[in-house]
């Protein structure tokens, strides 16, 4: 999770939170409320009365893109990075604009369909189109929270081995190394290669000091935690287990003589380190320079000492250094930690089991915060359904009272609108399980590299939830459709 989760949580704030959501609330009411406001006072009397609505001015579009570029700026100063804020932005109105255009025509495409409920939703694809989006959207960020949160671990746990290392211990010292190696062997506990480990920063890259040279290839990765820490440094004679070699070669006669340094590829393509690059580690009793010979890929899931940095040995063997290693307790032999601890007061043992279920406290606590904030997007699908049968209420109810007089009950159009509400949000449910779907599969493939996982439950759940949620936000809004006269309503001007 280092790669995901912020390497510092801001300070604690009342006010930065407040001015923000008050900010961000003020463009964005009078990017979509101002100029409809402006407008009033250019509606004559007789537009009033005949329903009439002028279309947008000039002056009045501009407010809207001005307030637009001005919430742009906002979230840009909000994240610190222009260029993300401008994809995310940018891919959300490409992703907008292309379902609401697809949805469009699949509305149009059920113009021959005889079913009245279906005529209303197609009779103006625009707004349907933006109700069912505006729904879908919340909905789908929900699901993805709430499909992933458990089961990420879940998934990442089931790929572990059955006997892999659940123990580290750290910090052995030279002097226990042979100690703490036989009370491994005496209690039975199977165990990885044991590494030295040195500590260092690396502090510069062909000789130009670490954070000038990666931040002129970009500037984001200045940031990246390999370099605001010390590193654990180690030597190996053989490749390390679970290592492979993307570039260079494994060590020759000549590697410790030229003082060479295989790195890790992940971190070699963050810091834009390249084959040959010449490397300044910092250690406590001094600096050493080694030059890159070779690169490598490290399955980090292997529960096995792996190093962003391995040195052959003779180079770093003359500085201070602790060991450590990982080994599988079963859970029968427990008790043979206990023996460890007291026999080896000094060594550092970190139990995986107890780090896994402080991750999964956290995944909770972060998914719940995110879920709340969901909750509230979701609301905002249901107001905007809310104001849709608000903005049309006249229309309907003129509809309805027509219906009446040509025999329809209160039943019957109790019973459409159902229908129609249910078929909205039903369709909603149905893209927001779509989109959850293929945003999940990206991030089990792309993020995490793990196989991705179907989830059914979502095919049924959503559509489910979307209809509930529609009917009765839709139906409570639309009460006063059926509590007028049709005399009424057809003798109203």
């Amino acid at each position: 999770l280092a790669d995901i989760l912020p390497a510092g949580l801001p300070a604690l704030s009342f006010w930065h939170p407040l001015l923000t959501g008050v900010g961000t609330a003020t463009l964005v009411l009078m990017g979509f409320a101002l100029p409809a406001l402006l407008a009033l006072g250019q509606i004559t009397p007789l537009r009033v009365l005949r329903r009439e609505l002028l279309p947008p001015s000039l002056p009045q579009l501009a407010i809207t893109v001005l307030s637009l570029l001005a919430l742009f700026a906002l979230l840009a100063i909000e994240t610190g990075r222009l260029m993300l804020t401008a994809i995310a932005i940018g891919g959300g109105a490409v992703l907008v604009l292309s379902l609401n255009l697809a949805l469009r025509y699949l509305l149009n495409s059920l113009r021959h369909t005889g079913n009245s409920s279906l005529a209303a939703l197609r009779r103006n694809p625009s707004e349907t189109a933006t109700q069912m989006l505006g729904l879908a959207l919340g909905l789908t960020a929900l699901l993805l929270v709430v499909s992933l949160r458990d089961e990420l671990l879940n998934t990442w746990q089931t790929k572990i081995p059955v006997d892999a290392p659940n123990q580290f211990a750290l910090n052995i010292a030279d002097h226990e190394l042979d100690g703490f190696r036989g009370a491994l062997q005496q209690a039975g506990l199977h165990y990885s290669d044991i590494y030295p480990v040195v500590r260092g920063r690396l502090t510069a890259i062909n000789n130009k000091p670490v954070q000038t040279a990666v931040s002129k290839e970009n500037p984001d990765e200045a940031r990246d935690e390999s370099l605001n820490r010390e590193l654990n440094l180690t030597w190996a004679k053989d490749l390390p287990h679970g290592n492979t070699l993307s570039s260079g070669q494994w060590w020759t006669k000549d590697s410790a003589i030229n003082k060479e340094v295989s790195v890790e590829k992940r971190l070699a393509e963050r810091l834009n380190i390249q084959m040959g690059d010449t490397l300044t580690f910092t250690l406590a009793e001094g600096t050493l320079q080694a030059k890159v010979g070779s690169l490598r890929e490290v399955d980090w899931d292997s529960f096995q000492p792996n190093f962003y940095v391995v040195f052959p040995p003779g180079v770093i063997e003359h500085f201070p250094a602790s060991w450590m290693t990982s080994f599988n307790v079963p859970k029968a032999k427990r008790p043979a930690l206990n023996d460890l601890v007291k026999a080896f007061p000094t060594v550092v043992l970190i139990d995986i089991a107890s780090v896994l279920v402080e991750v999964r406290s956290l995944l909770a606590q972060v998914s719940q915060a995110v879920e709340a904030i969901l909750l509230f997007v979701l609301a905002a699908g249901l107001l905007v359904i809310v104001a849709h049968v608000s903005a049309s209420l006249d229309a309907r109810r003129f509809e309805a009272a027509l219906l009446r007089v040509f025999g329809a009950s209160k039943g019957d159009l109790q019973r459409r609108l159902l229908t129609e509400f249910i078929l909205l949000g039903a369709a909603s449910g149905l893209l927001a399980a779509i989109m959850a779907e293929i945003l999940a599969a990206m991030i089990y493939w792309k993020v995490f590299e793990l196989p991705p996982v179907l989830h059914p439950a979502l095919w049924w759940q959503a559509p489910l939830a979307g209809a509930v949620m529609v009917s009765l936000t839709g139906l409570a809004g639309a009460r006063k459709i059926w509590a007028t006269s049709p005399m009424l309503t057809l003798r109203r001007p």
